[in-house]
């Protein structure tokens, strides 16, 4: 049950941040990525860590719902 929830997690995620782990699935570094995309590195290692983030709470605290900026909701 949680490598299905894993495995669906980057289709539910922003296209931003799908895009950034589908690139380091197939084994690029974050500057490989942030070339392949026209971006800084920060921010590919931003989304790498929100993603994986995410991963770990769908994976065992089940799915994630929609956080406000503050962080508290």
């Amino acid at each position: 049950q949680r490598t299905a929830r894993a495995s669906a997690a980057p289709a539910a995620m922003p296209a931003e941040m799908s895009a950034v782990v589908a690139l380091r699935v197939r084994g690029l570094s974050a500057p490989a990525i942030a070339r392949a995309l026209s971006i800084p590195v920060g921010p590919v290692e931003s989304r790498l860590h929100r993603a994986k983030t995410r991963i770990m709470s769908d994976c065992f605290d089940g799915p994630t719902r929609a956080r406000s900026r503050t962080g508290s909701g």
